[in-house]
């Protein structure tokens, strides 16, 4: 009884109060609309910026920190960006291009610091285009011509070789 005269009150108070305070909906935003860059407008941006870059690079401490600015800039805005399925073959062209023009400018005499900051900021830009589309990484290794996969053994370029999946190709080298 004592139960039955708390409870009810409580209940009709709660059953008004939801109906006559529910909380409205927010108008839509615009802004939140819009479509966000893509992956491929982002790569072409980066590809026209470090394109100048990579043919000016001379293996020194200076170039590669730039290098290594720029690649986490771009490594960073595609980890956030929309990936369109529809531009697979654009955005592995533009990868490929980016990738094999840094491996012919690289020298084999470069010092092991050097190769290392590049293996690391090439690993990471070619895991996050892996993150966005499953085995692009390994369409991006497949693509790259047989007589640039020598650089990756010559520059001890392992971690990149690991997420291109090379390691199956350059396995018996590297180890």
């Amino acid at each position: 009884m004592f139960f039955s005269k708390i409870f009810f009150p409580v209940v009709a108070i709660l059953g008004v109060a939801t109906s006559a305070f529910a909380s409205p909906v927010a108008p839509p935003v615009n802004e939140l609309v819009e479509r966000a860059t893509t992956v491929t407008s982002d790569l072409q941006t980066f590809k026209n910026t470090v394109t100048p870059m990579i043919n000016s690079f001379s293996g020194s401490s200076a170039d590669v920190n730039a290098l290594a600015t720029v690649f986490a800039d771009i490594t960073a805005k595609i980890n956030v960006d929309v990936f369109v399925s529809a531009d697979i073959s654009v955005v592995l062209d533009l990868a490929l291009s980016i990738i094999v023009d840094l491996l012919v400018k690289l020298d084999i005499n470069v010092d092991i610091n050097i190769s290392a900051k590049i293996d690391v900021f090439l690993s990471a830009f070619i895991g996050a285009l892996d993150k966005k589309h499953s085995g692009l990484a390994k369409s991006i290794g497949a693509g790259i011509p047989v007589i640039d996969l020598n650089i990756f053994v010559l520059l001890d370029l392992v971690l990149s070789a690991k997420v291109l999946v090379l390691i199956d190709i350059l396995g018996i080298i590297i180890l």
